[in-house]
């Protein structure tokens, strides 16, 4: 999204990025980004994990986005042509004020055959990750993170009688881009621009799908409503007196080293430091450090 034919100055790209802890953050993705961060043309910021909606709001969470037009959703793993912002903006210069716009049938997505990536031909109806749409719906957006019988409203629109938008935040933005027409893009993309406008990735399991979220983990979000102040996820790298750095995926008052799948309760996590005590017994104490890692003080049974 940061070499797109279309001048960067018109754009800025925001995210948030999930399942990864501060340490690993800091460490591997920031140096790879931070000429972007530094120009400004890019925001990002490490935050948990939570439900679909939330996760989606974190990334424009706290800025002003009151000077941009149009808000373009890119889903994580998915191929964008570099064509994109240049066909979706004038896609919207023929279409009345306030309008939104979806491909509802994207021709093409990435499997993956005998282990190999692989793109095929399709008529897929998958329009979550070309979702683009104006300022009034984003207003709408934050009014459903906090307001469940609001969530609940657009939800009937499509026969649901529920406020869950945990794994199903798309479906709730086409309900609020659906009050004042939604387009579909594809017959003009296709037109218009010479390379497939979006490919939709198969050949790997995604954050954005769950498919990296551990499976019980992922139960306890659809049984929330996966928005506002619901028990958030977040990753911590900790380092134990041998070296070794382990990975711990923290939920509410549970912890699950993603090592050794041990399980234990959190009894403590602060701004400076975790206290877990595990399934066997032991109880650690891990100070953060100010490279993001948390390290191993002492143990205790």
């Amino acid at each position: 999204m940061m070499d797109l034919d279309y001048p960067p100055e018109l754009y800025h790209v925001f995210v948030a990025a999930k399942g990864i802890s501060e340490f690993h953050f800091r460490a591997f993705l920031l140096p790879l980004v931070q000429h972007f961060i530094d120009a400004g043309r890019l925001t990002l910021r490490r935050c948990p994990n939570r439900g679909q909606l939330s996760n989606l709001l974190d990334t424009v969470r706290g800025c002003d986005t009151s000077g941009f037009d149009l808000f373009c959703k890119i889903d994580d793993d998915d191929i964008y042509s570099r064509l994109y912002l240049r066909t979706v903006n004038a896609f919207f210069d023929t279409l009345p004020p306030g309008s939104s716009c979806v491909y509802k049938h994207l021709p093409w997505v990435l499997r993956r055959v005998d282990a190999v990536p692989h793109p095929c031909r399709s008529s897929l109806r998958c329009c979550g990750p070309t979702q683009v749409w104006p300022q009034h719906v984003m207003a709408q957006m934050w009014r459903g993170e906090t307001d469940a019988d609001f969530r609940r409203e657009v939800n009937l629109r499509f026969g649901i009688d529920s406020a869950d938008v945990s794994f199903s935040e798309d479906r709730f933005i086409l309900g609020l881009m659906g009050e004042r027409g939604v387009r579909d893009i594809g017959p003009f993309a296709r037109r218009y621009a010479t390379t497939p406008l979006v490919t939709v990735q198969f050949s790997n399991r995604s954050v954005m799908r769950g498919g990296l979220v551990d499976p019980k983990w992922r139960r306890s979000l659809c049984d929330s409503t996966g928005v506002g102040d619901e028990p958030v996820e977040d990753v911590v790298s900790v380092l134990r007196s041998s070296g070794d750095v382990e990975t711990i995926l923290l939920r509410g008052k549970q912890s699950l080293s993603l090592k050794t799948h041990a399980v234990g309760e959190v009894l403590e996590n602060a701004e400076t430091g975790l206290t877990i005590r595990w399934q066997y017994g032991l109880s650690e104490e891990f100070s953060l450090t100010n490279n993001g890692m948390y390290e191993l003080q002492k143990n205790m049974r």
